[in-house]
């Protein structure tokens, strides 16, 4: 499969995927109404662009996925981050206080990006966890931001890191789990 062209992997994850019950946002679903939005974005890291609020198609995506498996796909620099954590804000604040999130990212340089964002969007309190560092207390973070690698091997060595700690979970470059990556053993 990775020898596929990527526009073929895309279409094979969404069919592996919606076979498992999983839904798939795609961005080219956006209505003509929307389609200047759609394409007028120019990134949204916040801090930088001071993005306060999502854009109408970063909302309709939220709220088509918002108590579903899903897989959003969407270009580069449109927002997915946003969209992730806005999901993550909005389950959170359903559930128990002592229900997590998980955001699962596949380099240790995207752990301490992506928790920077969920910390800044959400204002809830995101931790970093990979390999050698030390384990966060589960009292001290609403928000789990790891490698899957990490998390796995935690969750090895403790049992208070159980699949039933988080309420909801993100794999951030999902694409991933189609090669032999750490994502596979946790999906």
């Amino acid at each position: 499969e990775a020898a596929l062209p990527a526009s073929l992997r895309k279409i094979t994850l969404v069919k592996e995927l919606k076979h498992y019950g999983v839904e798939a946002v795609d961005e080219s679903a956006i209505d003509d109404e929307h389609k200047e939005a759609k394409l007028g974005y120019k990134g949204t890291k916040l801090g930088h662009n001071n993005v306060t609020t999502l854009r109408v198609y970063q909302e309709q995506a939220v709220k088509d996925i918002s108590d579903k498996n899903s897989v959003v796909v969407m270009p580069t620099g449109s927002g997915k981050t946003l969209v992730a954590a806005e999901c993550l804000k909005i389950r959170l604040s359903k559930v128990c206080s002592s229900k997590k999130g998980l955001f699962l990212v596949p380099t240790c340089d995207l752990v301490s990006q992506q928790a920077e964002v969920l910390n800044d969007w959400t204002k809830l309190r995101a931790k970093e966890f990979m390999g050698g560092r030390a384990i966060p207390p589960i009292s001290e973070f609403d928000i789990l931001v790891s490698t899957p690698d990490a998390f796995r091997k935690l969750q090895m060595r403790q049992q208070s890191f159980a699949w039933s700690l988080f309420s909801i979970c993100i794999f951030d470059e999902v694409h991933h789990v189609l090669k032999d990556h750490p994502y596979r053993h946790l999906a």
